[in-house]
């Protein structure tokens, strides 16, 4: 508990030393996800990058959108009936095995191989390359359908049900984070990025930085009274 109510403190969502809920820490209280992540979606908003800053704590907080190459069983040899054909049956077992072993290793690379150029044009990031490939299904959806966001998914090797999921939970921290600012009668936060813009990586780089790193900012939303006793 201690440690827990220290970290809590770190992150700006209790003050003196423990006994006081801050602004920020009603504002993170009120959504479904780790003190964490609640920050990186205040502090997204105050930097106008509040809808990627969902996507970014969605993205964190599910299980990877990537898909892992899985392993085929290695092939049952017939049962042996002498010794002759017991050696000839070990000998292509282990030609069948060392064949599989070469095909996983090709569909692993092959696999991953789109996710390191995603890796390394979204920032050398995986939450950011989350965020990449997010926007463009997003995009492809609205624009072509389900079936043509389902044929980008195949292309990045990522699952279809998991982006939903992420979108899902990304639109459901942003509407409770705008009704709990609403609640405690706060302005609106800063003016977002356009819908079809892209963000400046360094500002979601430093914006994850700043979330996990409470020295590095302070995050106080904007207009908020002094904290009051819990």
């Amino acid at each position: 508990l201690t440690s827990a109510t220290a970290e809590l403190v770190a992150l700006g969502t209790l003050a003196a030393g423990g006994r006081v809920v801050t602004p920020l820490g009603a504002l993170v209280a009120a959504l479904p996800c780790s003190a964490q992540m609640g920050r990186l979606c205040v502090l997204g908003e105050a930097l106008g990058l509040g809808r990627q800053s969902a996507v970014l704590a969605a993205a964190l907080s599910l299980p990877d959108i990537f898909l892992q190459p899985f392993r085929a069983p290695a092939p049952t040899p017939p049962p042996p009936t002498d010794d002759a054909d017991s050696a000839a049956a070990a000998a292509a077992t282990a030609a069948a095995v060392q064949l599989a072993d070469w095909q996983f290793a090709a569909a692993d690379v092959g696999a991953y191989r789109r996710r390191l150029e995603l890796f390394a044009q979204s920032g050398h990031s995986e939450p950011l390359a989350a965020l990449a490939v997010h926007a463009e299904w997003s995009k492809l959806l609205a624009a072509e359908g389900p079936a043509a966001a389902a044929r980008y998914c195949k292309t990045v090797h990522c699952a279809y049900k998991r982006l939903v999921e992420l979108d899902c939970l990304a639109r459901e921290l942003s509407k409770r984070l705008a009704a709990q600012r609403w609640h405690m009668q706060l302005p609106p936060p800063a003016n977002a990025a356009p819908a079809g813009g892209r963000a400046p990586p360094l500002a979601l780089q430093a914006l994850l930085v700043a979330a996990f790193s409470p020295h590095f900012a302070h995050a106080e939303p904007r207009g908020a009274p002094p904290p009051a006793a819990a």
